[in-house]
């Protein structure tokens, strides 16, 4: 059985969360309010909420030669990349990779995509049609530089 923890560190089956409030801040803290059956109302951490919705319901393997793609300033390359195993359909609808790392690289953030077939997406920004065109972009400079 899976549970979530409430703000006062309660546990609560999900099983019996009727709905998921918006985000609101209370006291300077991120919360949603959650309605339990047979309980009502009770306040969560927003991150919990996040955690929760990001749990797998399903997972698959990936195509080999898939990588999450990581830019930086450290490499001579301006990136590096991590193979991505599998996916993980989660309770909020989405599908994230899945590294040695965890699910979306043990990242909240929306990662890049390196897919076999040479192109690079990322949710809802946009897609390149070579690894080269994406870091051309992301870092400002012509393809030929």
């Amino acid at each position: 059985m899976n549970f979530i923890q409430a703000k006062n560190e309660h546990l609560y089956p999900a099983d019996r969360i009727l709905s998921i409030g918006p985000s609101v801040t209370r006291g300077g803290d991120w919360i949603r309010e959650l309605e339990i059956e047979g309980v009502g109302l009770v306040e969560v951490y927003g991150f919990r909420i996040e955690e929760f919705l990001r749990q797998p319901t399903q997972a698959f393997p990936a195509q080999p030669e898939t990588y999450i793609v990581h830019l930086t300033n450290t490499e001579t390359t301006g990136y590096w990349k991590t193979a991505v195993i599998g996916w993980s359909m989660a309770r909020d609808g989405c599908l994230y990779p899945i590294t040695a790392e965890g699910i979306n690289d043990g990242l909240s953030n929306v990662q890049c995509l390196l897919t076999p077939d040479g192109r690079v997406s990322r949710a809802e920004d946009g897609n390149w049609n070579s690894l080269a065109v994406f870091l051309a972009e992301a870092t400002g400079q012509d393809e030929g530089t």
